[in-house]
């Protein structure tokens, strides 16, 4: 269903809100000249933190160069990148600007926002601090405390989650993320963050644990 359809089934809502619904719920793809450009792009993509994996391909790797947000020009709506390579929903880079497209062709304008100056630092034990933490939108900061829910033991996890398959594809990589990050690893990595202007809330998140589960 184009955009447009979807404006005239719900004319009270806004057309940059159809579009970020539609864009979590059914996900995006890039273009190949999109994805070229992009990755020259100075953004924060996507690959440590949850929710990078693709719902048809599996995990998203930082090679990939996926930006972990984009931004519609409309009103600076922050959008969550999910990708789908068989989306309807498409980001292209058309006459030198990003392009947010349905079936119909371009809607609105999409941006990337600049990655923050500690993006590529590592902690005094080598630990890269996007591996605990990483910036969402343009004021805060992700944080993932634990990366194992314990729902997912018996099947009972949560639809829309991929916490333990990123974890487990993750830990077999070689870029360094964290099951649990230690206490003092979060606080020297959200120190660091918060030195950048205008960063000023935090998201705190993390699996449930039902039982006592020790540290190693």
């Amino acid at each position: 269903m184009s955009i447009e359809a979807l404006s005239k089934q719900f004319p009270d809502v806004p057309v940059p809100i159809l579009i970020k619904t539609e864009a979590i719920r059914v996900g995006v793809s890039f273009t190949p000249r999109a994805q070229q450009a992009v990755a020259k792009v100075n953004t924060c993509f996507k690959g440590y933190g949850v929710f990078s994996m693709d719902r048809e391909r599996g995990p998203v790797t930082i090679e990939q160069r996926i930006p972990h947000i984009f931004c519609l020009s409309a009103d600076d709506a922050v959008v969550s990148t999910r990708t789908t390579p068989s989306s309807p929903y498409k980001i292209d880079a058309v006459d030198g600007h990003f392009q947010f497209c349905d079936e119909t062709g371009p809607l609105m304008g999409v941006y990337f926002p600049p990655a923050p100056s500690w993006i590529d630092q590592k902690l005094e034990d080598g630990t890269p601090l996007q591996a605990i933490a990483q910036p969402s939108g343009f004021d805060k900061v992700f944080c993932t405390l634990n990366y194992y829910c314990e729902y997912w033991k018996h099947g009972e996890e949560c639809r829309f989650c991929d916490i333990v398959s990123f974890l487990k594809v993750k830990k077999r990589k070689e870029h360094g993320v964290l099951a649990r990050p230690k206490p003092d690893q979060v606080v020297k990595t959200l120190n660091i963050a918060f030195r950048e202007p205008g960063y000023r809330h935090i998201i705190l998140t993390g699996g449930t644990v039902l039982t006592q589960v020790g540290r190693k």
